[in-house]
């Protein structure tokens, strides 16, 4: 990691009363530092132009009042994938919370802000005011790890919102091991993972727009490599089933929200296939078994929703001459609650995150197999995958 560049990860934790017990976990405790628990109480003012020229730049703007200190932060280049954070930033030491962004005209940034804010005078915008619980962390191969638990509210105009969220940022290291630190804590708290930053969560409650927002979806260029193309497909498709994995917690009672989980599931194990050639066969096998375990925990639940639904339908044709009786609809029902109930208990909210922050990690680890199909592009790469399962069909024809 560059001196200004930050890279952590995000997870909400729904209940905020499980923050001080996460703390304390025997697995935090055994990887902390000696005396490094640190608690202080956080102010900051967002600032923009007018114009929200700093914003629509993809540009953040804070001073924060750490302890007696002022720090101005300026962040940019946010290249988000849900919630891994990975941007640029600088911070300097300023007298009073006046915004003048003077001070960062001599760091690599302030060439940039000259173009976008120019001598227009910057405002408030927002504020965030929380407590930070934070531990210095060491894992296992050396690399170290901030751990940040976030209490507090949002404030935008009239609107407040509040939060509780724990930041593991990588100071030294490997990346992958913010993603496996996540997973472990996963498995004991019910987090997920948090896209949006304070800042995002703010100009969401004012009505405006990101500049990830804005983005389009991810785009590909099919001279681009395999192995990096493929690398951002996974990653990307991560992301939809954890979103999906939350809105079937939100509305387990809906069976299009199971259905859409294991939409986004079976793509991602379709994809993983895809890309096999590229992978290491032993490692790939496992991770595809992990999904795969995933998808059969949800088969039963949507098995009996598919029976449920065309019972329905035949029972609103009028044209069908044998009705389902009302006593084997509510048998359906009784037995849909009670596997529901189970399949919640054994998946915890914390469950799939866990999985999957696991999978991402490896990912990161560099599973790729040295072989006539690494130096591909995308497009050679397509191609060649398609050919060979056409001639397989025509083969098995």
């Amino acid at each position: 990691m560059g001196p200004n560049t930050e890279m952590e990860l995000k997870l909400r934790l729904n209940d905020e009363s499980l923050l001080g017990k996460l703390l304390n976990d025997p697995h935090i405790q055994e990887l902390a530092q000696p005396q490094s628990l640190q608690a202080q109480w956080l102010e900051a003012i967002y600032y923009d132009t007018p114009g929200r020229a700093l914003t629509r730049a993809g540009i953040a703007y804070r001073i924060r009042r750490e302890g007696d200190k002022w720090i101005a932060t300026v962040k940019a280049d946010d290249l988000s994938a849900g919630g891994l954070h990975i941007r640029n930033e600088w911070n300097v030491e300023v007298p009073l919370p006046l915004p003048d962004l003077s001070p960062f005209l001599q760091t690599p940034v302030g060439p940039r802000l000259l173009q976008v804010a120019g001598e227009e005078q910057c405002e408030e915008l927002l504020v965030t005011c929380f407590e930070r619980k934070s531990l210095s962390l060491s894992w296992y191969d050396g690399s170290r790890i901030e751990l940040a638990a976030d209490r507090g509210e949002v404030v935008a105009g009239e609107r407040r919102e509040k939060f509780a969220e724990i930041e593991l940022e990588l100071k030294e290291g490997n990346p992958a091991v913010i993603l496996k630190l996540g997973a472990v804590l996963a498995r004991r708290y019910p987090l997920f993972l948090e896209p949006r930053s304070k800042f995002s969560r703010g100009l969401k409650m004012l009505g405006i727009a990101t500049l990830e927002e804005s983005k389009a979806k991810l785009s590909l260029d099919g001279n681009e490599n395999v192995r990096e193309a493929m690398l951002k497909i996974l990653i990307e498709n991560i992301q939809y089933v954890l979103a999906a994995y939350e809105d079937f917690l939100k509305q387990p009672q809906d069976p299009e929200t199971l259905h859409q989980l294991r939409i986004k599931l079976h793509r991602l194990r379709s994809l993983l296939s895809f890309g096999s050639p590229l992978l290491d066969s032993e490692s790939y096998e496992a991770k595809q078994e992990e999904l795969r375990n995933l998808s059969l925990k949800l088969f039963p639940l949507r098995e009996i929703d598919v029976v449920m639904t065309a019972l329905q339908e035949i029972t609103e044709n009028k044209m069908m001459l044998l009705q389902p009786t009302s006593w084997f609809m509510d048998l359906m029902v009784k037995e849909r609650k009670g596997m529901l109930e189970r399949l919640l208990e054994e998946m915890s909210p914390g469950f799939f995150t866990a999985v999957l922050l696991d999978f991402w990690a490896w990912l990161l680890e560099n599973p790729w197999q040295e072989n006539n199909f690494a130096g591909m592009s995308l497009s050679d790469f397509f191609s060649c995958r398609i050919k060979g399962w056409i001639e397989e069909l025509l083969s098995t024809g």
